[in-house]
């Protein structure tokens, strides 16, 4: 929420505040009260969920009860917290909340209710391994839930392993990622030893913010293409296919040129990355982005570090003036890399038909 909106909250709380006092007195003053933490509980749930999640903690003595809630408050605030920061890197990816509910072992599961994915765990006194179970039945059920059926099955057990990582860490639960690891990665490594390499690819690309931004941003479009289609085994090979070019793009060298194109029938994109040192010409690029036009490739992604990100703004402006793109989405970023920070921009262009 940007300032503003703080502002004209306050300024609507100090209104109504002066008129409920004016009209009843005393009893506005109580009305006044309800009313901030009223706003407050709307504004901040997840604020409220910790305070909350405190006070069970400090009644569990009183009855098992409340050390169950402040576990359960605790694991809801730290996945519904950590999914909306990833959906400001691309909207939709984990588009609903989280209820947890304790059940028996036989009985865990996931399902969506009320658009919020409800998470079936079996107690336990270990919370981390608690997060680390909810977090991987939550992002397995939620993560791009449409477009799943569409993905190989592989590669869409990869993007659950790497985006349950990836939350995991944002939010530094370093015992409960350890957990994980061991519970649930290591086996399925090696149930299927490939797994790693595509989460590898994924985890280098998330450092450089493409992982929501290009490889979800791309499969969560699968089911807008092909529904009502339950399935679509062309689609699950693209995604395989798609996610060799993101191999290369992950393991490129510098100065190495790469070809950063894939040209499916469901999947038709190409990257551009405007990376030259000391580059600010930006005729090669237009021209390049002029023979995507030409060919018909349907997206084109514009990939940029450092002081390139300005110019690789530009060329998306000039390319929008000649009519021949519209801007779908476009991010400008701060990325640590090597232990520096880099200026990161990432535009998404989709093609003008004429």
């Amino acid at each position: 929420m940007n300032i503003r909106s703080y502002l004209l909250i306050i300024g609507i709380i100090i209104i109504s505040a002066v008129l409920f006092i004016y009209i009843f007195g005393f009893g506005g003053i109580v009305a006044s009260i309800f009313e901030v933490l009223l706003i407050y509980s709307v504004v901040n749930p997840d604020s409220v969920q910790n305070i909350l999640a405190t006070f069970y903690k400090s009644s569990r003595n009183v009855n098992f009860w409340f050390e169950k809630k402040a576990v359960e408050q605790r694991i809801e605030n730290t996945i519904n917290s950590t999914s909306k920061k990833i959906n400001e890197e691309c909207p939709t990816l984990l588009p609903h909340g989280v209820d947890i509910k304790w059940v028996d072992p036989v009985d865990r599961g996931t399902f969506l209710k009320e658009e919020k994915v409800v998470v079936c765990l079996e107690q336990s006194v270990n919370e981390a391994k608690n997060l680390a179970r909810a977090n991987m039945l939550y992002v397995s059920e939620d993560l791009i839930r449409d477009s799943q059926k569409y993905i190989n099955p592989i590669i869409m057990k990869s993007l659950c392993i790497a985006t349950t990582r990836k939350i995991l860490m944002m939010d530094k639960r370093i015992d409960a990622l350890k957990c994980f690891n061991e519970e649930f990665y290591e086996t399925e490594i090696q149930k299927t030893p490939s797994l790693k390499n595509y989460v590898d690819v994924m985890e280098k690309l998330d450092i450089e913010g493409l992982f929501t931004r290009l490889i979800l941003k791309e499969f969560s479009e699968l089911e807008p293409k092909l529904m009502p289609a339950i399935s679509d085994p062309r689609a699950e090979q693209e995604t395989r296919s798609f996610m060799n070019v993101m191999k290369n793009l992950a393991e490129k060298e510098k100065g190495v040129d790469i070809n950063p194109n894939h040209r499916g029938r469901i999947i038709d994109v190409t990257i551009m990355l405007v990376a030259r040192e000391k580059t600010i010409d930006p005729t090669p690029y237009i021209k390049y982005a002029e023979r995507c036009w030409e060919e018909e490739v349907s997206r084109l992604y514009v990939l940029a570090q450092g002081k390139n990100s300005n110019l690789a703004s530009n060329i998306v402006y000039i390319l929008v003036n000649k009519g021949l793109y519209r801007v779908e989405n476009e991010w400008k970023f701060s990325i640590t890399n090597k232990r520096e920070k880099f200026n990161s921009y990432v535009g998404i262009l989709s093609r003008v038909i004429k």
